[in-house]
């Protein structure tokens, strides 16, 4: 990116190894997901898998790590369901708190668009919205809006 640094986290074996020590018997990482706690690459696994509470570990690594006031870390989950084992397990550690509130956000990602997107354009347009209500968003184009030839 031109005139940007980009933000840049080594994790290492000794952060791993503390978070495991912090949940005693409770986890355990193989060598597979150390490397994807290290890496900053996609991963696709399937459901059940375990890839959320990967994830929030990740995160909590991150959050010790971060020393940034006016930037944040963006989580965006498909499922409210991930949502909320995130948020409860970074509300269950002690440096997680931090990711809990600005600059930081983690929703999914009707959320992120109704936040950041949806509530932004409707003030513009003079509306006053306090949240979205996706199924009225709905009936008023069904109303309003007609299908052209």
């Amino acid at each position: 990116m031109v005139g940007m640094k980009m933000l840049e986290f080594t994790i290492t074996d000794a952060d791993i190894s503390k978070l495991e020590e912090e949940y005693s018997e409770e986890l355990h990482f193989n060598e597979c997901r150390i490397n994807a706690i290290k890496q900053f690459n996609d991963i696709q696994a399937c459901a059940g898998s375990g890839k959320t509470t990967l994830l929030a570990m990740k995160l909590i690594i991150l959050a010790k790590k971060w020393n940034y006031p006016y930037k944040g870390i963006c989580v965006l989950t498909h499922t409210k369901a991930a949502k909320k084992e995130i948020l409860d397990r970074l509300q269950s550690h002690p440096s997680g708190y931090k990711l809990l509130s600005y600059p930081h956000f983690i929703g999914t990602i009707q959320e992120f668009v109704d936040f950041f997107l949806a509530i932004p354009y409707l003030r513009s347009c003079g509306f006053s919205p306090i949240q979205v209500d996706d199924d009225k968003c709905f009936r008023f184009l069904e109303r309003n809006i007609s299908e052209r030839a």
